[in-house]
């Protein structure tokens, strides 16, 4: 008992401690202390890129663009649409886009002729989603 007795005497010893106060002001005047403009922001956006998503964005374009530009080339001139794919992408006609997009999905493939993986068209897609919320 003797052992406690001493404990509970230092701990009553102690002085008491202050506890911190959280401020929760707002009047802080160097916080936010300056606006960034458009042009510093969009050079910030730009080196946020990491090297591998450029790459990305690239390969998936350039994918699209191959398979969009051949694709032109087999239908009949009535069929045919705009002839720059980046314009393609960048339509305000959804359904168009849509079926375009689903078409690529359906018939694009590797260099040698093999259907790309589940993954890589995920990638593709993702690829020029990016691209077209860059433009």
């Amino acid at each position: 008992m003797a052992g406690v007795e001493k404990d509970l005497e230092e701990y009553q010893e102690e002085p008491e401690r202050k506890k911190k106060r959280l401020s929760l002001s707002l009047q802080s005047k160097d916080r936010f202390n300056f606006i960034v403009d458009d042009s510093e922001l969009s050079e910030a956006m730009k080196g946020s890129t990491v090297k591998n998503t450029a790459a990305n964005n690239k390969w998936a374009l350039n994918n699209f663009s191959q398979w969009y530009t051949e694709r032109q080339k087999k239908l009949p001139l009535s069929d045919q649409l705009d002839p720059e794919s980046l314009n393609m992408l960048l339509t305000d006609n959804h359904e168009e886009l849509c079926k375009v997009l689903s078409s690529f999905v359906m018939e694009t493939s590797t260099e040698d002729g093999k259907e790309y993986t589940l993954k890589s068209i995920y990638l593709m897609i993702a690829g020029l989603q990016r691209v077209m919320r860059q433009h």
